[in-house]
């Protein structure tokens, strides 16, 4: 397992790489599984349908606990719901949002 920044700038550089040529929920799908073994962050992410979240991608092997969720939109179309941030500090998950946000920009042009 990676640690403290330089496994954070790994991470945070394979989502600046868009993916590397994957689809959007097999990008999202290893960012989340990613974040969950090197940080220990549980997040997953959801379709924006209105009001509704749908879940697409990510770390769900357990009913989330609802009282601490953090959900933000990373696009009109995706967004991304917390439980937990883990290891990763404040400025780290304000990189990690701006990343994935990217990601899923980079995933949308593609098509």
């Amino acid at each position: 397992m990676e640690s403290g920044i330089s496994g954070f700038d790994a991470w945070s550089r394979e989502l600046g790489r868009g993916g590397a040529g994957r689809d959007l929920r097999a990008a999202l799908e290893r960012a989340a599984a990613r974040a969950a073994r090197d940080f220990g962050a549980r997040m997953w992410f959801a379709e924006i349908l209105g009001r509704r979240w749908s879940y697409i991608a990510g770390s769900m092997e357990r009913a989330p606990a609802a009282v601490a969720l953090e959900r933000r939109a990373l696009s009109e179309r995706i967004g991304v719901v917390v439980e937990d941030w883990g290891r990763l500090a404040g400025e780290q998950r304000a990189r990690a949002l701006e990343r994935l946000a990217g990601l899923c920009a980079a995933c949308a042009e593609r098509g």
